[in-house]
Order: C-alpha cells, then structure tokens, then sequence
C-alpha cells in the first residue's frame, strides 16, 4: 500500500500521530511551494531587469545614460507597430515617466524633465500601453466615453464636457467648478486647460481620489495624500 494509507483505520480516520505527520509534511510543502514561488518570482524580475537594460541601452544612442525626445519616439513607434507617435503623445509620455517629483493630488502637473532615466523605462512603456489599451477598439473605454462626451472628434474634452463625463460616471452627481478645478489640475499633463485621449484615465483617477477626500472630510477622517494612479 502507498506509505499516505499505512495510518488508516477501518473507519477511515488518522491515528493522532498518523494525522501530526501529515500536518507537519503539508507545512513542509507549502513552505517549499512558497519558496520556489519566489525564486521564480526573483529570476523574472532579474529577466525583466536585464530586458529593460537592454532596451535602454540599444536606444541611448549618444551614450548619455537617458532617453531624449528622439529617443523616446523610436520607442514608442517600436510598440507601436512602426505608427510614430503624435507630438503630444509623445510630450504627454515624457512628462508622466520623465525624472522628477511626482504630481500631488490636486496640484497643478509641473513640466518634469523631457528625459527618461533606466529607471523610469518601464513606466514609459506601461503608460504607453495604458493609453493606446483605452483606445483600442469600439468597445474600448476612452473611445466609448469620447465618442458620447466629444460628438465633433476633437480629441478633447472641455470644461463643460468633463463635468458631463463625471456626472455621468458617478451616476448624475453633481460636479462643481472646485471639483473641475481639482480634476484638471491633477491630470492636464500637457497644461491646455482641457483633458485630451492621453489624460482621459489620469481625470478619472483624480475624480475618484476627489470624492474620496471629500467623503473623508465629512466624516472627519484625515486626508489621504495618496497619488494619483492610473486606470487600465
């Protein structure tokens, strides 16, 4: 018989000590799961490291140790299937992942530095793809709401647009000039006054975050200076 049925009774039941070792063999393996986990865990990270070093290395054309604006737009048009990017784009992809202090919630989006650092590749990449997932289809989020909110294709959403747009993702609540003010303030990365495609998640990030605050505040709770994130 397999050594697992040796402590079996006729009822069916673990001796006490049969039971113990059984215990004690399964913490064996989960400890044993958990540790190969992380060793995966750690061995993919190492790879992701040495992608990104690769990467960053084979752009830095000048050897300067950061990505320009030339740069970057060869990147981003490798991702991007050979398709250049808009020069807005390609601002608006360089400010967000460009070296410099992170935007507080509702403080007006600073210019950063139009440089990419090794260490900020990555976040170039994921904000890449973020946006172009938000467009990618009919069925795609960014399409739905611009396509409802933006009738004439501009590519922009006005004052009176994006007060219309979160009224109507919070269910018809009323959204106030402040509230604008904090919205824009937080996501209009390219400094127009207005939420363009590549600022449509950072708005809707930066609405959540206000109606946190605000509910914060009328329960007397402290505020949470939490960052804003964006939305897949």
């Amino acid at each position: 018989l397999c050594p697992w049925l040796r402590p079996v009774t006729h009822c069916g039941l673990l001796r006490p000590h049969a039971a113990a070792d059984a215990m004690t063999a399964a913490a064996v393996v989960a400890q044993r799961v958990a540790e190969i986990r992380d060793e995966a865990e750690t061995q993919a990270q190492e790879q992701r490291n040495a992608t990104v070093k690769e990467i960053f290395e084979r752009l830095d054309d000048n050897g300067s140790g950061s990505l320009d604006r030339t740069e970057v737009r060869s990147l981003l048009t490798q991702l991007n299937k050979g398709v250049e990017p808009t020069e807005e784009e390609l601002t608006f992809v360089m400010k967000m992942a460009g070296e410099g202090t992170s935007i507080a919630p509702g403080q007006r989006a600073e210019t950063r530095s139009l440089e990419i650092g090794k260490d900020n590749l990555m976040a170039a990449v994921t904000c890449w793809r973020v946006y172009q997932s938000s467009f990618a289809d009919e069925k795609s989020m960014g399409v739905i709401l611009f396509k409802k909110f933006d009738p004439e294709g501009t590519g922009y959403l006005e004052r009176d647009q994006l007060q219309a747009m979160l009224s109507d993702l919070s269910g018809g609540e009323d959204v106030t000039e402040d509230d604008l003010d904090f919205v824009i303030d937080s996501a209009d990365v390219l400094q127009d006054g207005k939420i363009s495609k590549m600022e449509l998640n950072q708005a809707i990030a930066a609405w959540y975050q206000r109606q946190t605050l605000l509910q914060s505040e009328e329960v007397g709770e402290p505020k949470v200076n939490s960052r804003c994130c964006v939305l897949s």
